[in-house]
């Protein structure tokens, strides 16, 4: 160990304690850059002080993500009127009313990408975040963004590649837990992650899930695909995303139907509530050079209403459930 709080690998001593192998659940060992299992053997590596576990390679979510090299949205937030940009002050909010009542548990953020809740959670004082992603290269550039701009945030921050069906951390070990729009890219194997929930969840825990709204999706389709794409996700409940070959599938839910699928499944939502579908709106008349000049000085304004907004709107972008 050094003196940072890491061990030889870089990686935080905190998360030495709660990692297990996601195959038999034995604790883990961290010898020369490797991760062994005392039952599996070796079952990954550390790379940069990323601890990366095997991910599906057929998964075609995993594969469209790792093809554009993983996700962008630090970009996106600071681009006035995207949905990324109006919807990150929304989420700031619950991060902050849930870290009220213990910043010092462990918090995983599930589907972090590249990081932009993972970031707000160290910003508002989490002690212990661990963060995962399917993709490496997402999670390295969190890494990196944190190692030029705030690299004390590192002391408090695992990261760890690895699949949402199997992740490596003990049960009951996550006080807080939030996914936010990442369970929805599994489609038919969405309960998987809700399952890994559950198990990791202490009691007295919370779960932040975000999920896309089956009428947002409709929406977003409407503007961005054709009437056509609107209809085949109205029938399905499945929106596809991208043009021509470069497509990515994922799964929208009713407001009901999220909440029953939570419950069947040892999760107890506490309040549902959701980012506006004027989001998705604003987002479209942004991109098509439709949002005049004077307006964008308008944009705090926006955002501080979204904030106030998103507990009461019933047409939504996403449905953002607080659940036990």
């Amino acid at each position: 160990m050094n003196e940072s709080g890491k061990n030889n690998a870089g990686v935080p001593i905190w998360v030495i304690d709660i990692l297990v192998c996601p195959y038999c659940g034995n604790k883990l060992s961290l010898p020369d850059n490797k991760i062994v299992c005392s039952h599996c053997s070796a079952i990954g590596t550390v790379n940069n002080s990323i601890l990366c576990f095997s991910v599906p390679e057929d998964d075609p979510s995993i594969s469209w993500y790792t093809d554009v090299g993983g996700t962008n949205f630090d970009d996106r937030i600071k681009i006035p009127y995207t949905m990324s940009s109006l919807d990150i002050p929304i989420y700031k909010k619950y991060i902050r009313e849930l870290l009220s009542e213990n910043d010092d548990g462990f918090i995983a953020d599930l589907g972090a990408g590249d990081g932009r809740i993972t970031e707000e959670l160290l910003r508002a004082g989490a002690k212990h975040v661990v963060a995962t992603d399917a993709v490496y290269a997402s999670l390295q550039r969190l890494q990196r963004r944190l190692s030029k701009m705030n690299p004390e945030l590192l002391e408090n921050l695992a990261l760890i590649q690895s699949d949402f069906r199997t992740i490596p951390l003990q049960s009951e070990s996550i006080h807080l837990l939030f996914a936010i729009e990442a369970f929805c890219f599994l489609n038919e194997d969405y309960t998987a992650a809700l399952k890994e929930c559950r198990r990791l969840l202490q009691k007295g825990g919370r779960a932040l899930i975000s999920e896309r709204s089956w009428e947002g999706a409709m929406v977003t389709c409407l503007l961005y695909s054709g009437i056509k794409q609107m209809l085949e996700t109205g029938r399905t409940g499945y929106m596809i995303d991208g043009f021509g070959n470069d497509m990515l599938r994922s799964r929208c839910f009713t407001e009901q139907e999220l909440l029953e699928i939570l419950q069947s499944h040892g999760l107890q939502p506490l309040r549902c509530e959701g980012t506006p579908i004027l989001s998705i709106l604003l987002g479209y008349l942004r991109g098509e050079g439709k949002i005049p000049g004077t307006d964008v000085g308008y944009f705090e304004e926006v955002t501080e209403f979204f904030k106030t907004y998103s507990s009461i709107a019933e047409h939504r972008r996403t449905h953002i459930v607080i659940a036990e």
